[in-house]
């Protein structure tokens, strides 16, 4: 699989951490002013002249192109790109574990112990991914423990081993401005979706995977099927739905994945 062996071997020895191929594209773009904007701290970074709270990408944040065990996972959400918060230059300077989990997860080799997808995983509570996506997924987890005869951790156990998100965009950044217009620039976003056609798209057409785009839709559309849709295993969220990118037991993804495990 070319998305993970090309993430596999990029090296991570310094910032500014960016997947190797696209470092001289993104020099060559606007945003490429970014590359300079280093720190281990979120007050060394805002204190650079170029910084932009809006606007600036977090390269001195290690990337998260996706999470989860992709080759084995079940469920895939598809999305943008994740969030920022100066909590994650803690996270990722000062909390070692967590660190590790975002190498382990870029190589796609988590030790045991450890979520396939760790943002379920009660060992990275204090981190914002896992206040994200736990808060998501919730009261979804509920449904599964009780429809499945499980208990709550059983069933978050279940859905960390079969979920999976994919990012078109891996860098961290507080919005989606000027994200959106480079994702057709870089490799990392053609391989992603690339991936998504090659692999994900065809597990759901074995009915092997079920998947959930909720955000930018017309771009991951470019490696979907236009013919399949929520009967086949393909939800794309609305305009109205992308606004909060619910997976709660009273969306459509929630409920997707609900009837998926049950």
């Amino acid at each position: 699989m070319k998305l993970l062996n090309a993430w596999k071997n990029t090296r991570f020895d310094q910032p500014p951490y960016v997947f190797e191929a696209e470092l001289p594209v993104l020099k060559s773009l606007r945003r490429g002013k970014d590359l300079n904007i280093v720190g281990e701290t979120c007050e060394e970074v805002e204190a650079h002249p170029d910084y932009d709270p809006k606007r600036s990408i977090h390269f001195s944040l290690l990337p998260q192109p996706f999470n989860g065990d992709l080759l084995n996972a079940e469920v895939f959400v598809l999305t943008l790109n994740p969030g920022f918060g100066c909590s994650d230059y803690d996270a990722n300077y000062r909390k070692p574990r967590y660190r590790q989990a975002l190498l382990d997860n870029i190589k796609q080799d988590q030790p045991n112990g450890v979520s396939p997808f760790f943002f379920l995983d009660p060992k990275f509570d204090c981190h914002g991914g896992y206040g994200y996506w736990f808060g998501k997924l919730r009261k979804t987890i509920a449904e599964i423990a009780q429809c499945g005869g499980m208990t709550f951790e059983e069933a978050r156990n279940l859905l960390g081993s079969k979920f999976a998100v994919i990012e078109l965009f891996p860098y961290q950044s507080a919005t989606s401005s000027g994200v959106v217009d480079l994702i057709d620039k870089l490799p990392s976003s053609q391989l992603a979706r690339k991936f998504v056609k090659s692999h994900v798209l065809e597990k759901t057409r074995r009915g092997e995977a079920l998947v959930i785009v909720v955000r930018q839709i017309r771009r991951w559309n470019k490696a979907l099927d236009d013919n399949l849709r929520e009967p086949d295993g393909i939800i794309r969220y609305t305009q109205g739905e992308v606004r909060s990118a619910s997976l709660s037991p009273n969306s459509r993804g929630g409920k997707a994945i609900i009837d998926w495990f049950c």
